[in-house]
């Protein structure tokens, strides 16, 4: 009988130790949350991007506003944006500022680095700076107020 109890009690701490290393490795709801935002974030403003970078092909200028966006296209009758790009978490609408006639950006507040990021998906810690979107752009940010600088290239 008391080999079964020892039994039991060894199960049940091997059981508990292995949970908590697999809460260690996959981080907590909180955390996956977190990133998930972020990820959401990195996206709407790829959105964004593609919407202006549009609208200056065909205007020869950038939008005074992201709202601009939701117009239609002349040619095809089509907004650039269905619908103005919000955070996730907050449901504020990201900032949007020309700096110039081609160039412009566009702000997210972050709660995570790119570089947690990163680490949460392969385990690794990499540079901040190999963090990049499928597309090539480089989406490295720090956790907190962040904004990417864009330039329209020449066509």
């Amino acid at each position: 009988m008391l080999k079964h109890v020892i039994g039991i009690i060894i199960l049940t701490l091997v059981v508990l130790a292995m949970g908590g290393i697999g809460l260690y490795l996959a981080g907590s709801p909180m955390e996956n949350r977190s990133v998930r935002y972020d990820e959401i974030r990195i996206r709407d403003l790829g959105t964004i991007k593609n919407a202006v970078d549009s609208y200056y092909q065909d205007n020869y200028q950038l939008p005074s506003n992201v709202g601009v966006l939701l117009g239609n296209r002349a040619k095809t009758q089509m907004p650039y944006l269905k619908k103005q790009p919000q955070d996730p978490r907050t449901k504020s609408n990201y900032d949007y500022r020309s700096l110039g006639l081609t160039q412009y950006e566009l702000c997210a507040t972050f709660d995570t680095s790119s570089e947690n990021i990163a680490q949460r998906k392969t385990g690794l810690v990499e540079d901040i700076s190999s963090y990049s979107s499928i597309y090539g752009t480089d989406n490295s940010h720090p956790k907190g107020r962040f904004c990417f600088k864009h330039v329209i290239s020449p066509y």
